[in-house]
């Protein structure tokens, strides 16, 4: 047979072992197209029982894109047995990001992801029920947390974003709760900038379970929220029994043409139902 006159249909990054398609938005692994935003494999697994087990990937949580690599450290903050937990991500999902004066920072260089240590401001809760059986909400840090700014061309300044934020606990009639979460994180580098913004609401019902969605955030950069269950949900713990819930999933990068950071002048409002 002829060089080169043979179709490979795998193609393989071998730094990293997969390989981003931008324009179907699947990761492209070995054999098998990997959604995600769904977090799911779109093929079966074709080396099927030859690995020793029916699911190759438990060791990694089920998930080889986000879970390859297993020293990460994850977003899920844990709580008590039959606790859910719920946090809040800004990202910039690019890996540099041009403001209009030329300057160059740094971004975060990923999409939607459970357990990602890469972010501009992040927040996360805790529900669980007291002896009593009434709900209980507790932030996993007094403020949210925020990544370094970095600017990258011209190389030399890094800083870092003074968030604010607001939280309520509002009890329900129906033995539920509404957790309202309002944040900013402004650009240190530039006092004029708007800041990367939300104000968020969570329907609680009486279980604790999230029922609703829906609030406002600013036009740029990316957001997602991800709800947790089951034993702590990290990359250095793939317990069968976590569960990582992406509740909300916002990418500027896939609007044509793509929103930039002037989208910091906008928002995006927002409501998601769950059953």
């Amino acid at each position: 047979m002829g060089h080169g006159t043979t179709f490979n249909p795998f193609r393989w990054n071998a730094a990293y072992g997969y390989e981003w398609t931008p324009a179907t938005g699947l990761y492209h692994v070995g054999a098998r197209e990997y959604d995600p935003r769904t977090t799911r494999w779109l093929q079966r697994d074709p080396i099927g029982v030859a690995g020793g087990h029916p699911n190759v990937y438990l060791y990694c949580g089920n998930d080889p894109i986000n879970y390859s690599d297993s020293d990460g450290i994850g977003e899920d903050p844990g709580g008590p047995k039959g606790s859910i937990r719920c946090c809040i991500t800004a990202f910039i999902p690019t890996a540099t990001v041009s403001a209009p004066d030329g300057n160059v920072f740094k971004g975060d260089n990923r999409r939607f992801s459970p357990d990602s240590p890469c972010y501009r401001m992040q927040w996360a809760f805790v529900v669980s029920k007291d002896e009593k059986g009434e709900i209980v909400v507790e932030f996993a840090t007094k403020e949210p947390q925020v990544g370094a700014t970095e600017l990258v061309k011209p190389r030399g300044w890094k800083g870092q974003a003074r968030p604010t934020s607001k939280k309520v606990v509002m009890p329900l009639e129906d033995g539920g709760v509404d957790v309202i979460i309002s944040a900013t994180a402004s650009n240190p580098y530039y006092a004029w900038a708007p800041p990367i913004a939300w104000r968020i609401t969570f329907r609680l019902d009486k279980e604790g379970r999230v029922s609703q969605v829906h609030g406002f955030h600013s036009g740029y950069p990316a957001f997602e929220i991800w709800e947790y269950t089951g034993p702590q949900f990290s990359r250095n713990n793939p317990s069968p029994q976590s569960c990582a819930k992406m509740l909300y999933g916002y990418d500027p990068t896939v609007k044509n043409p793509p929103v930039d950071p002037w989208g910091l002048f906008g928002r995006v409002n927002f409501n998601r139902l769950f059953k």
